[in-house]
């Protein structure tokens, strides 16, 4: 049995937040375990890593690897000293640590698990870098004076409030597409492949959560109400180039089919 506790930052001694919310309940859990019988593996470590260490190492004026030292080192004598008995007490600057990390994160990536975004972000040109949310300081300005919504037109009898505008909707690209062909997501139980002919639009390929409702049989040739114009995404490491329509009644799903026979491509009014 292999128990997790979290990982106490490097930038201060052991509280009473830290015994009595991460640390003493696992031990408790520990040792009932052993005198049950399991074979328990208890680990954790100083968090060595983050803006805290840096703030800490800022005021003290040391660097942040004299700080992880010193209470790292802190830790271990405290955990010691309230006789909670890890097995392994380390820290995030092990080789070892972050060869696993590293692993970790490079399959996470492979599988299509992670994504790259951009965002805006303050920057110091003195420093040369840019901050961390905890290093800006201020007062914001006041704000504007808002803007006086223009009037709705009232909601139709039976609308939520979270209603989508008409306009929005429009912006959606609903055609018909014919699944030609099926395959199994080669990372996941539940997922298939789908390859779709949308007729002008070409062919494309989607990722469907059907797999538990469907067999590849019953979806080949099947007519499908399909959304064209969303941005492609990485599902489980396989691209998905929109998506199809379905209902989901009482855990059951059913996609959906036009009544009468109409060519791929055409467009959903």
């Amino acid at each position: 049995m292999l128990l997790g506790v979290a990982w106490p930052y490097a930038n201060g001694g052991l509280h009473l937040g830290h015994v009595a919310g991460s640390l003493l309940p696992p031990d408790i859990f520990r040792r009932a375990m052993r005198m049950l019988g399991h074979d328990v593996l208890m680990v954790s470590g100083s968090d060595c890593h983050g803006t805290p260490i840096l703030l800490k190492a800022e005021a003290e004026g040391k660097t942040p690897a004299d700080v992880v030292e010193h209470f790292h080192r802190d830790h271990v004598r405290a955990l010691s000293r309230l006789g909670i008995g890890f097995d392994l007490f380390t820290r995030t600057t092990t080789e070892n640590h972050t060869r696993h990390v590293q692993e970790i994160f490079l399959a996470c990536q492979e599988m299509g698990y992670i994504e790259k975004r951009t965002q805006k972000a303050p920057f110091d040109p003195q420093a040369g870098r840019f901050l961390p949310d905890r290093y800006v300081e201020g007062t914001l300005a006041d704000k504007a004076p808002a803007k006086q919504a223009s009037p709705q037109p009232p909601a139709a009898s039976g609308a939520g409030t979270d209603g989508v505008r008409f306009e929005d909707f429009q912006r959606l690209d609903l055609r018909i597409a014919t699944i030609v062909a099926v395959e199994p997501h080669p990372k996941a139980d539940k997922l298939y492949v789908l390859r779709l002919d949308v007729g002008s639009l070409g062919p494309r390929q989607v990722v469907a959560g059907l797999r538990p409702y469907y067999q590849p049989s019953e979806l080949e040739g099947q007519t499908v109400a399909f959304v064209a114009n969303l941005e492609p995404a990485v599902l489980r490491g396989v691209e998905s180039q929109g998506m199809i329509l379905a209902a989901d009644h009482d855990g059951i799903v059913t996609i959906l089919n036009p009544q009468r026979q109409v060519p791929p491509g055409a467009k959903i009014r």
